[in-house]
């Protein structure tokens, strides 16, 4: 037997039942073996998955200057054969057939690999797996094929706002480090500057890098360890070693000079939107925080900045109406985290105003800076302690995530963490004066890049070559200098205040008469319909509350809805300030909008959760203070400037029609975006009022608080809200239209820019929803997937993002099929004609399909449904949904597995014929088409105003929908779904 090494056990959570054992084998891998708990009372041992990661300390820094985005491009072959299992989409084959998913990420220092899959599958899924690093085929064939997905996967990403200012950044970065070159990988550095041998010769060499010595990998099973270290063994073993490369890359000494062009700083720099958006971003290059991980000084430093109580920047450059979004971020991964330098970047979008007024932002900015370099290092400390304390009780009471979950973060933890701490890099154990102020000094020297997106700057003489990113710059304005050398403490800036929410009673409470199986309705009258469980699973010291405040009656036109949207909109950022201290402390309040109401959900430690539901409610009434003339326009523009975003990614804009297509009474983000302009502070203030005024709750309050708790919080409700019972009866679901017999299109023009990006969804409908086809629907799912993406991804090179779905609309079931392609590459028309050639190579799988194929289908769908929750939220989401919809159906899961173990072959393939055959087909293709020269000659650049556009030409004989209503006039209007039968 091979030799291992047995390391010591990384410290976990006390509330953590999982166990550990570090490993490392004789060819130098390391391995984090992870045992599930498995609760005695179970009697399946293999509903949940097993979970494998492999992390290889080689990244984009690695790879040649010369052969841009090798290392991602690698990242995608890895999977395409290997000499054991040569089938290309052989792994995502099998994973996906036992219930897995399977991914990867590139990152600058490290590549990551993952997976999932059932139990009993899971030793051949890591036989595979393991295979794919020992013999990968890397075959000429797939590489010219697999380059096109790259391409794809760039071609999504060239409109993507934070990848266009990286690439700014990247010019910044002198040429001799790595950090500087483009590393996301296109045809032109994968085919057009290299020739297919060259390319060939140089992935084979870029993977010799890949040994065991550099690589980590995570595996969680319920196994038992000796048997988990046993296949660890066995698969892992005959990955080669090289004792002469160093495990990661080392840590080297700071030199700024060195590192960044003078420009950097000396230069600002204006970017062109592809959104218009109008926006800051600062950035401050730093030394590699990686050894000062047990302080986390930039963690300390953001969440000072991104305090949005009193004494924050945040909340006051948005009440100076400044502002629309503030962060602060600091990365923990990828270019701003390594072992050369780090990244701090604020990113500001603002208003009108703001633009308008950049030197008042930027004072306020260099003022914040200078109040945390003059703030004395007790006060830092005091800080930092309260924050130390909230990352221990976290960890402490521990929340369990989903194995993949857990082998993905982990992977990347052996990386930057001692083993000893691989469990618990979320904590900060010592205060380290030195380092938290070693990058305050940092960030208060004038050394700091600005760089300005606008749309109105016209002067845009510079193109980036890889994202096409247009910009220009300025050198660095004397005013702005003047700005920083006279800068002054401001009285309205200072650190939080001691947290009056913290916790400090963690005690559990136990019942048994509280805690059945599924939540007991304690109340129930014409004002409250109340439910309850008190949790004895997850023994946390935390709660759940959902609370609907059912009121349909005044949200059933797009106007009235959209002014209750700008009405939660203010209302959010009011408390977030008010309450700031209370979101720090962990207690979580929430207002979000739904069709037949406003909903509230709280959560976080029970100690004080009372408190705060007291305080938050009585802030609703306050209607006048929230919604004031002097910050309403501000809520207006960022709620415009949302629609915007929404509407220009074509992903949600096909997705907005297909849901007004098929539903009855559903609002169009693009109706509201066009009717925004027209509301007034006034109609808001009158709103809220109106939709408040009949009112049902709904309440479901799980966790750990007691049934008189509860009855306390509906008192709490009664008590702040002057309402009256509803006088009349109202839908609580939506309806669904029954399409036409036939092939229907609907193809709009995306809104984006100089963007070629198209999305093309086929959507099949099947009828209404019944637990039986809902279950053969999740099997043809489960057959399908796998198809999907070894024909339309890896064989045909469609699109990178490509996949199907069975999905519900309105009570109404459909099937579809969606891909995201570049016009360029491949016409909308095209993709249409492609999918519906593979609805008949589906169609033969399907009706080929054995009886011991179906079988295996069957048994993990099953499987799927017999997973357990992993986390108090996930059980209380499942409940909650069967109350707003009013099933009450608490035990579906347990329904459908005997609905589904009574299936037959013969009844899954009458199904599938049932609305796949040709003559009983009722389908659309949603289209949303990208722009570019060959399809779009007439689209006028200058314009700002989105103007939905419908493509009437016909390129064939199926019906094309160009007016919604005009096609729904005629359509059945099936009843609302009370019960699934």
């Amino acid at each position: 037997m091979n030799k291992v090494e047995i390391l010591e056990t990384p410290i976990k959570s006390e509330g953590d039942k999982k166990e550990y054992r570090l490993i490392k084998l004789k060819n130098g891998l390391k391995a984090l073996l992870i045992k599930t708990f498995t609760d005695v009372d179970k009697t399946d041992p293999d509903e949940n998955c097993a979970s494998a990661s492999l992390m290889v300390s080689i990244g984009s820094f690695h790879e040649p200057r010369e052969i841009g985005g090798l290392a991602h491009f690698l990242e995608h072959m890895i999977f395409m054969g290997n000499r054991k299992y040569p089938e290309e989409s052989g792994f995502n084959d099998f994973v996906t057939a036992n219930r897995g998913r399977r991914n990867a990420m590139t990152s600058d220092e490290f590549t990551l690999y993952f997976f999932d899959s059932f139990e009993e599958a899971f030793p051949e899924a890591l036989d595979r797996f393991a295979n794919m690093f020992i013999s990968p085929l890397l075959s000429k064939n797939a590489m010219q094929r697999e380059r096109e997905a790259v391409d794809s996967e760039y071609q999504m990403a060239i409109s993507n706002e934070g990848a266009r200012i990286l690439s700014i950044f990247k010019l910044l970065i002198k040429d001799t480090h790595p950090a500087s070159q483009f590393d996301f990988g296109n045809l032109r550095t994968l085919k057009d500057e290299i020739s297919d041998d060259d390319l060939h010769a140089a992935l084979l060499e870029f993977f010799k890098l890949y040994v065991a010595n550099k690589m980590c990998v995570c595996v969680q099973s319920k196994r038992s360890l000796d048997e988990i270290q046993a296949l660890v063994i066995e698969k892992f073993s005959d990955i080669p070693s090289d004792s002469d490369v160093p495990y990661v890359m080392p840590t080297t000494e700071f030199n700024f000079d060195k590192l960044i062009k003078p420009q950097f700083y000396e230069k600002i720099f204006y970017v062109k939107p592809k959104i218009a958006k109008k926006g800051i971003v600062i950035t401050w290059v730093l030394p590699q925080q990686i050894t000062n991980n047990q302080c986390k000084p930039l963690n300390h430093i953001s969440k000072i900045f991104e305090n949005s109580g009193e004494g924050g920047i945040a909340s006051w450059l948005k009440e100076q109406n400044l502002t629309i979004n503030f962060n602060m971020h600091s990365e923990s991964e990828g270019i701003g985290f390594n072992h050369n330098f780090s990244i701090a970047r604020l990113v500001m979008e603002l208003t009108d105003h703001g633009m308008e007024n950049i030197e008042m932002i930027l004072k306020a900015i260099f003022s914040y800076l200078l109040m945390l370099k003059e703030t004395p290092v007790e006060e830092h400390r005091r800080i930092f302690e309260a924050e130390q304390k909230s990352a221990e009780i976290s960890f402490k009471y521990h929340q369990e995530s989903s194995p993949i979950t857990n082998v993905r973060n982990y992977g990347t933890n052996f990386l930057y963490n001692d083993d000893i701490d691989l469990l618990r890099t979320s904590l900060t154990p010592q205060f380290s004066e030195h380092a938290i102020t070693e990058v305050i000094n940092h960030m208060n020297e004038l050394r700091f890049n600005l760089l300005f997106l606008s749309e109105k700057y016209e002067n845009y003489t510079k193109k980036e070559s890889y994202f096409d990113t247009e910009y220009d710059e300025l050198d660095f304005p004397e005013a702005y200098k003047k700005l920083w050398y006279n800068r002054k403490l401001n009285e309205a800036f200072f650190l939080p205040k001691p947290n009056p929410f913290e916790a400090n009673n963690y005690e559990i409470k136990v019942n048994e008469e509280e805690s059945p199986k599924y939540p007991v309705k304690i109340l129930d009258n014409e004002s409250f319909e109340v439910w309850h469980k008190l949790d004895n699973k997850f023994l946390l010291p935390k709660v759940d509350i959902e609370i609907e405040l059912f009121a349909p009656k005044h949200l059933n036109s797009a106007y009235n809805y959209l002014l209750f949207t700008i009405f939660k909109n203010m209302f959010r950022f009011h408390v977030r300030k008010k309450f700031s201290q209370a979101f720090e402390a962990q207690l979580s309040g929430y207002l979000s909008l739904g069709r037949t109401g406003a909903r509230l959900s709280f959560s976080g430690y029970s100690d004080k959760i009372e408190l705060f539901i007291e305080l938050f409610l009585k802030e609703i009434k306050n209607v006048n203070e929230i919604v004031n003339e002097s910050t309403f326009e501000l809520f207006k523009n960022e709620q415009k400037e949302d629609f915007i975003s929404s509407l220009k990614n074509i992903r949600n804009l096909g997705g907005e029609y297909q849901g007004k297509v098929l539903m009855n009474k559903f609002h169009l983000d693009y109706d509201m975006y066009k009717l925004i302009d027209q509301i007034s502070h006034e109609d808001v203030a009158r709103i809220v009022p109106k939709v408040l005024k009949h009112l049902k709750f709904k309440v479901l309050a799980m966790g750990n608080l007691t049934r008189d708790e509860t009855l306390r919080i509906a008192n709490l409700l009664d008590k702040n809200f002057d309402y009256q019972p509803h006088e009349e009866t109202f839908e609580v679901r939506r309806r669904g239209y029954q399409l036409p017999l036939g092939v229907n299109v609907m193809r709009i023009k995306s809104f984006m820019k100089d963007d070629d990006n198209s999305y093309i969804k086929s959507y099949y409908q099947i009828g209404q929803k019944t637990k039986k086809n809902f279950n053969m629907g999740k099997i043809l799912k489960r057959l399908t997937d796998p198809k999907v993406y070894d024909i339309l991804r890896s064989k045909w090179q469609l699109g990178y993002a490509v996949g199907c779905s069975l999905e519900t609309y309105g009570g109404v079931m459909g099937f579809s099929f969606i891909v995201m392609s570049q016009e360029h590459k491949h016409k909308f028309t095209e993709v249409h004609k492609k999918i519906i050639e593979f609805v008949s190579i589906l169609t033969t799988a399907v009706e080929e399909l054995t009886d011991d194929e179906f079988e295996k289908l069957k048994e993990a769908q099953i499987k799927e449904l017999q997973n357990d929750v992993l986390s108090l939220g996930e059980e209380s989401g499942r409940y909650w949904d069967e109350i707003v919809s009013e099933y009450y159906v608490f035990n579906k899961n347990e329904i459908y597995v005997d609905v589904t173990r009574e299936l037959t072959k013969t009844e899954f393939q009458e199904f599938y014929r049932s609305f796949m055959s040709p003559e009983n087909q009722r389908s659309i293709c949603f289209q949303v088409i990208g722009i570019n020269e060959s399809n779009d000659q007439n689209t006028d650049s200058n314009n700002d105003e989105l103007n939905l556009e419908f493509v009437s030409e016909k390129y064939s004989e199926h019906n094309i929908i160009t007016d919604i209503e005009a096609f729904q006039r005629d359509l059945y209007l099936y009843p609302e779904l009370k019960s699934i039968d």
